[in-house]
């Protein structure tokens, strides 16, 4: 879990079990009692919007980042990303991701350019309540 390797480590772990089928609930509730950072919530399955909003209506931070169960962030992730609200005073901080095959080698970049931005923000990011 690259999450609980962070640098920046004044964090909150919100794990949204949306009604997986798998082990995945015992799995998350073991690491929650290893690591107090952590926080496991169940719900019955509402999909990702419906994740993410419990997510949000639990987070006691000023800040949110998603991260998906398949996703791998770097060590220094959120400091960078901290760093870049501290630094820009900013409100919002969008990166753009890397994708890479299970050995680590790169297979392509996703950097969102200004058409896409404007989209996420109409349709998507303002669409949470």
């Amino acid at each position: 879990m690259s999450i609980l390797n962070q640098t920046y480590t004044e964090i909150e772990v919100i794990v949204i079990d949306d009604g997986s089928t798998d082990c995945s609930y015992t799995i998350c509730k073991s690491f929650q009692n290893i690591d107090a950072r952590i926080k496991v919530f169940h719900q019955e399955n509402q999909g990702i919007h419906g994740a993410r909003n419990t997510g949000i209506k639990l987070a006691l931070g000023e800040y949110i980042l998603f991260v998906d169960d398949d996703d791998y962030i770097d060590e220094k992730y959120i400091e960078y990303l901290y760093s870049c609200i501290i630094k820009n005073d900013a409100d919002l901080v969008i990166a753009g991701c890397k994708y890479v095959n299970d050995d680590g080698v790169e297979i392509s970049v996703s950097i969102p350019n200004s058409a896409e931005l404007s989209d996420l923000l109409e349709n998507h990011l303002l669409g949470y309540p």
